[in-house]
């Protein structure tokens, strides 16, 4: 079977691999996804064992599958009321029963470097992931926050690791603070994995958290659906919080639509629910997160070493 997804981002990417694992299961011998980012999604699937082929729309030829318009179409009917998480959609489309947990595999070497780069921490401090980089950046807080939430953080006791593409709003020269530019997605992951407790936001690294069993605290501002992750252990949710209320709710935001809070190009690029984090709840849901254990998803899978 062909799975076809034209525009696959690495989160849709794990999203899929609940998918793969139950065609499998169901005896299905041949499993291949096509998408435009082939390369990358390749790269992330490395050593699942239910994937047999990925490449570009049209590699392949036998039944296939279009899974990308069934979110879609899911998620804008429902708006607000969404109450099934991606991976479970995509499993309802194919009429399939299974975990919609989903399923990462670390290269060894990129599991050792990362082992080696976290020696140099203060082991008594807990390690965070601290997601600052994503592909809609209305997703995410502004780089002034990111470091208000950062110092809070430090102070709270934790040692904070991002991984950006680009030059982190971090201070990597920082105490207790490691911002890596530009690294593999394997040798980010690993980086992930190694850390205790993870602080992200709508994105490849929410699917990442559950497929490692990772405990997470989500940020997400007003647009999310509460249908978001609702599958995955070890996962809370801080709801954004406004002085004065939130007269925007609800608003679906995307990059068309600017925040309503906002002015001018910063309201098409920022969204101001993510930039009025209250640190005092993002700490109360982190020991909550420590205190739930980790290393394990719900299906009893542990990734791969």
């Amino acid at each position: 079977m062909i799975l076809q997804h034209a525009c696959l981002g690495m989160g849709e990417v794990l999203c899929l691999t609940p998918v793969f694992r139950a065609l499998r299961r169901k005896g299905t011998r041949f499993i291949a996804l096509e998408c435009k980012n082939h390369e990358g999604a390749r790269e992330l699937l490395w050593g699942n064992p239910n994937v047999d082929a990925v490449g570009p729309i049209g590699a392949f030829r036998g039944e296939c599958v279009n899974v990308e318009d069934p979110q879609w179409d899911y998620e804008q009917a429902h708006r607000q009321n969404v109450s099934k998480s991606r991976p479970r959609i995509f499993l309802d489309h194919l009429r399939l029963q299974g975990d919609p947990v989903p399923e990462v595999w670390i290269k060894p070497q990129s599991r050792a470097w990362a082992k080696s780069v976290m020696a140099d921490f203060d082991p008594s401090r807990p390690k965070l992931f601290y997601q600052t980089e994503a592909a809609e950046p209305y997703k995410l807080s502004s780089a002034r926050t990111m470091l208000r939430v950062t110092d809070d953080l430090i102070a709270r006791g934790y040692s904070v690791v991002s991984v950006t593409l680009s030059p982190s709003p971090l201070r990597s020269a920082a105490e207790h603070t490691l911002a890596r530019v530009g690294l593999g997605i394997h040798d980010a992951m690993a980086l992930f994995a190694e850390c205790a407790v993870a602080v992200v936001y709508d994105s490849f690294y929410a699917q990442l958290g559950a497929a490692l069993g990772k405990p997470c605290v989500g940020l997400l501002g007003m647009y999310d659906c509460p249908g978001r992750a609702v599958d995955y252990p070890y996962y809370l949710r801080l709801p954004p919080t406004i002085k004065g209320g939130c007269g925007c709710v609800p608003c679906w935001r995307n990059s068309l639509i600017p925040c309503e809070r906002y002015k001018g190009p910063q309201a098409f690029a920022q969204s101001r629910c993510l930039d009025e984090i209250d640190c005092g709840a993002l700490s109360k849901l982190l020991d909550r997160a420590l205190s739930l254990g980790a290393g394990e998803t719900s299906n009893g899978h542990r990734e791969s070493e």
